[in-house]
């Protein structure tokens, strides 16, 4: 069973070494008949010892060959072990080689070794099931009940395992309901791990449905849920549901008028924003804690719901100077900015591109935020978009995300930031930079339609 494979990393070979006994050194002849043998051989020969350990062991060590040609020599010695070995452990160490070869070294797997995994998957030792279903992911294998099993997967005594089914979950696009349900039936599981992918992937994978029953799952979740960072998530998420209004919308207005946490009340304006455009209560709620709500961080997150790219430039801009006026404390900056935003077109735009190097971060932020609305039908737009994109590594977050609004209200004519903007998506430090990031990346780049 020939596979091919790139050059991987790390190291697992076993080397000559010496050995300290009694404060000697003894060194291990080298004398004919007692040549070493080849660490390939040793360790496939391992799987056919009687010892269960030793094959365990010897299953384990192959999945950390460095060598491509001896990695590709292993598959076939591990499909056969885990296909048929009695030693429950045996099967879920050669599961987990196989899926890190995969990592490793690209290989390209048969029919025999596919076939292997995807019965490790319904193995009776759970640990089998998890590495299965991680190697299946691996290989690009999305045969059904692929989700339900990477989330038991979190669950692995494995910390390899756990984590490479954490990542597998985020890259997961949520495009059926086998996938969707999965990750709402873990809102309410037993472990943390599994709440935490599960808010998490809800809230960052590509999400193509919008069901009532989950935005009520995410309603209830964010109503049970004590830590204020995974509601506002959970709140993030409810925005991802824009037609299920009688659960999402009226649990959104519920948080922006009565969290006592900012951060919640934040997320719970952003995620409104794609119902302010036809929804009067929604539209209601945001303009109330514009004007009212004790903090600067809502007042503003609730003016630039008021401005979503599905409000005209002119409610946009008259939504966002009401936050100026509100939320800088310099009057002459203030009223400069607000300038900007009613002088529209290339006169604004370039004071506004100013703005964005500007010391004071909530100044840069309105910069962004007053750039979407004046810019994307500007012939400037192009440089707009450039200044924006750099914005995007300000080292304050209201900044990043100011930013990351901004752009989608350029559509796709903003398509060269979709990189930059899936960055942010995946790795920035702060989850609300990401999420912002998350909902904008599919409007510069909007998916092929079918």
């Amino acid at each position: 069973m020939m596979t091919q494979g790139r050059e991987g990393f790390g190291g697992g070979r076993p080397r000559w070494f010496a050995r300290s006994l009694a404060g000697t050194l003894l060194l291990l002849p080298i004398l004919p008949g007692c040549v070493p043998s080849d660490p390939t051989s040793k360790g496939i020969g391992g799987l056919s010892t009687g010892n269960p350990e030793s094959r365990r062991e010897a299953a384990a060590s192959m999945g950390t060959w460095d060598d491509p040609s001896e990695a590709a020599r292993a598959v076939g010695p591990l499909t056969a072990a885990l296909a048929g070995d009695e030693d429950a452990g045996v099967r879920a160490a050669s599961a987990r080689s196989l899926g890190q070869l995969i990592r490793r070294h690209g290989l390209t797997f048969d029919e025999e070794t596919v076939g292997a995994l995807a019965e490790g998957m319904s193995d009776p030792d759970p640990e089998v099931r998890h590495a299965s279903a991680v190697a299946m992911f691996g290989i690009g294998e999305r045969p059904e009940g692929i989700a339900s099993a990477l989330v038991a997967a979190l669950r692995s005594g494995s910390m390899s395992v756990r984590d490479d089914a954490d990542v597998a979950l985020s890259e997961l696009p949520i495009d059926g309901p086998e996938h969707l349900d999965a990750m709402l039936d873990g809102l309410d599981d037993d472990a943390e791990v599994v709440r935490r992918a599960s808010r998490m992937g809800l809230t960052m994978a590509p999400l193509e449905l919008d069901p009532e029953s989950g935005a009520e799952a995410v309603a209830g979740a964010m109503d049970r849920d004590d830590d204020a960072e995974d509601r506002a998530l959970l709140a993030m998420v409810l925005g991802r549901f824009p037609t299920a209004t009688s659960a999402a919308r009226d649990r959104l207005i519920a948080a922006l008028s009565d969290a006592p946490e900012v951060e919640v009340r934040v997320a719970a304006a952003t995620a409104l924003r794609p119902f302010a455009a036809d929804d009067p209560g929604a539209a209601e709620a945001l303009r109330a804690a514009t004007a009212e709500d004790d903090a600067e961080e809502v007042r503003v997150a609730s003016a630039a719901a008021l401005a979503d790219p599905s409000r005209s430039a002119e409610e946009a801009g008259r939504a966002l100077i009401d936050a100026i006026r509100e939320g800088v404390s310099d009057e002459d900056a203030g009223a400069e900015l607000a300038g900007a935003i009613e002088a529209g077109a290339a006169e604004g735009a370039t004071l506004l591109v100013e703005r964005l190097s500007s010391d004071d971060p909530r100044l840069r932020a309105f910069a962004a935020r007053g750039l979407g609305v004046v810019s994307p039908r500007t012939d400037g737009a192009r440089e707009v978009i450039a200044a924006l994109i750099d914005a995007l590594d300000d080292p304050e977050a209201e900044v990043r995300i100011a930013s990351a609004d901004a752009l989608s209200r350029f559509g796709p004519a903003a398509v060269s930031a979709s990189s930059a903007l899936a960055r942010l998506a995946e790795d920035d430090p702060d989850s609300r930079v990401s999420a912002h990031a998350a909902a904008a990346v599919p409007v510069v780049d909007p998916p092929p339609t079918r």
